[in-house]
């Protein structure tokens, strides 16, 4: 019974993993599909317009991106160093009373085993492996919530790309009129503007869910160690 369950929760982490690359990559592919130029499409045989299904090849490409809009993301936070939004709300981890609280019952937990370990010398992110080594029941919060801050954080990346982008190739047809790869109608110039601004809202809900998955488990532990 357990092997099934285990089997399950793969399939399930799978299904998850393959989505949250996915639906970035669908969400460029759509962008892009309504704001250039027909005539700029690449069109080939292996998309067959007629196929009322999905089109297997759109699915795999869209996954590829996906992994791509992935690996911008990362970059741009390892180039922001400090401040980058996960450095920037893992500095704040200690001053939450979740994380004082914790840290005591930690610090209570070690001393009665007469480990000479000092939970004040260590860093916020080892508090908080250590603190869910004693809640091994936050794993699928804290997943839940970081596959949420992840895709806040792709969608929001791939939005003000493309939309600036789409803004610039438009300013360069306003100065050379045969270059027109994006659609210019007043429509399309509120969608850039839009797109550009949706990346501030969404940072905000990739921050939010991001400091939720930071502090979880301190609160689950807190209650696992209160009974």
């Amino acid at each position: 019974m357990e092997g099934i369950k285990g089997l399950f929760e793969s399939l399930k982490e799978f299904i998850w993993d393959v989505i949250g690359y996915f639906i970035p990559g669908m969400y460029v592919i759509i962008l892009l599909s309504v704001i250039v130029q027909p005539k700029y499409f690449i069109h080939t045989e292996l998309i067959d317009k007629k196929d009322p299904a999905i089109n297997f090849v759109v699915v795999i490409i869209a996954y590829i991106l996906g992994y791509l809009i992935y690996g911008l993301g990362e970059w741009k936070e390892k180039w922001r160093g400090p401040k980058s939004f996960m450095e920037v709300i893992q500095a704040k981890i200690p001053n939450s009373n979740s994380y004082k609280l914790a840290s005591e019952l930690l610090q209570t937990k070690i001393s009665a085993t007469n480990a000479t370990m000092q939970v004040s010398t260590m860093t916020a992110k080892d508090v908080r492996n250590l603190a869910m080594s004693y809640a091994p029941d936050a794993d699928k919060k804290v997943y839940t919530f970081m596959f949420r801050s992840d895709l806040a954080r792709h969608i929001a990346n791939s939005s003000i790309i493309i939309g600036i982008l789409a803004v610039l190739l438009q300013a360069a047809h306003w100065i050379h009129p045969q270059l027109q790869v994006v659609k210019g109608e007043i429509v399309y110039l509120v969608l850039y503007v839009f797109l550009i601004c949706s990346f501030f809202i969404l940072n905000y809900t990739r921050d939010r869910f991001y400091r939720i998955a930071m502090n979880i488990p301190f609160s689950i532990l807190i209650s696992n160690l209160a009974k």
